[in-house]
């Protein structure tokens, strides 16, 4: 469950607690006086700290206060057991930064459930696969986590649909989390043609380009359907990049499966057919998007056919082929895939 340290100078109620919170599947190491559990919390951090004010030593006070101190401990979840029940002692206690209180005599399960309660408030800030170097600095050791903090820290965003998230040349200066909605890049050649550079759905992180420079954006970003989005400024982003080396290698392979995506849909854009490419594309997205019944309504007939690489008429002649085929079924502006194996013979 729990790595919990107890600081407890009476041996028969520290005894008692310890059972109480090993039969509760906690691992507990248990100290008598300060010194010893300033030097187990230093040694081994825990997750949760239960400590007496009174004690031989070191009170439970000047404890908080190094704890507190100390960049690997500071954000220990600090719980005081005490017979000290008055408000000034209360105060003085949440003052210096102490989670909660529980006054003695406690029942079992008030003990459990405050401890229940402060870890797991503790553990959703903490984030999985989070936690701080020597220096206090953010700890990311996978992409995942680096979601994580994005979801804790990021700016929320709403934007409408046709609403730029932003343009090209536009300084680069934010990073965003895409949590709902659809949002397209695109970019324009030398006679203006547009060209969707990618799609994004929920949990794709769009507009960053750079680890080390600040640049522009090289694409405009536009919002397909309503959008709900998290950013943070793209300094902010580059700095734990740079402190977390094992995050960046995954970024690194995060980026390179989209590389050879890209690079199989520009050969499938350059060399299949009419009708593959418009195959390859409903394949691709539902795929990407894994949409209930492979709804692709949210994204327009122009849309589809520019990721495909084809004019929006050729799309929609190869659409009423595969209906007439049977390989899917077309409802209004939805595409829904009736024959998923028929579709990837085609490919």
């Amino acid at each position: 469950m729990a790595k919990i340290l107890l600081i407890e100078d009476d041996i028969c109620l520290q005894q008692n607690i310890q059972e109480i919170l090993e039969f509760a599947g906690h691992k507990v190491r248990a100290a008598a006086d300060g010194e010893k559990g300033l030097r187990l919390a230093f040694e081994d951090p825990p997750e949760l700290v239960l400590c007496d004010i009174i004690l031989p030593s070191t009170d439970g006070y000047q404890i908080l206060k190094k704890l507190s101190a100390n960049s690997q401990t500071k954000r220990i979840p600090f719980i005081f057991l005490t017979a000290k029940s008055g408000i000034d002692d209360i105060r003085k206690g949440m003052n210096l930064g102490a989670d909660d209180y529980i006054v003695k005599p406690f029942e079992e399960k008030q003990l459990l459930e405050t401890i229940k309660t402060r870890l797991k408030k503790f553990r959703i800030l903490k984030g999985p696969d989070r936690t701080y170097d020597f220096e206090g600095r953010i700890k990311i050791e996978s992409v995942e986590a680096f979601r994580n903090y994005f979801l804790e820290n990021g700016e929320k965003l709403k934007l409408g649909k046709n609403k730029l998230l932003f343009n090209e040349n536009q300084p680069a200066n934010y990073v965003f989390l895409l949590r709902s909605g659809i949002i397209k890049t695109r970019s324009t050649d030398e006679y203006g043609k547009e060209i969707i550079t990618n799609i994004y759905h929920k949990n794709n992180f769009l507009g960053f380009y750079s680890f080390n420079r600040n640049i522009h954006y090289p694409e405009q970003a536009k919002v397909i359907e309503p959008a709900k989005l998290l950013r943070l400024p793209v300094s902010q982003v580059q700095a734990i990049f740079k402190d977390n080396p094992q995050l960046t290698m995954e970024w690194a392979e995060y980026i390179s499966r989209d590389m050879i995506e890209l690079k199989e849909h520009l050969l499938q854009t350059a060399y299949a057919s009419v009708h593959k490419k418009t195959v390859n594309t409903i394949l691709e997205l539902s795929e990407k998007f894994d949409l209930d019944k492979n709804e692709f309504s949210r994204i327009s007939r122009g849309d589809l056919a520019h990721v495909a690489g084809i004019s929006k008429e050729s799309f929609i002649r190869s659409l009423s082929v595969l209906k007439q085929d049977g390989l899917i079924k077309i409802n209004g502006k939805n595409i829904e895939i009736i024959d998923m194996e028929g579709l990837k013979r085609i490919k």
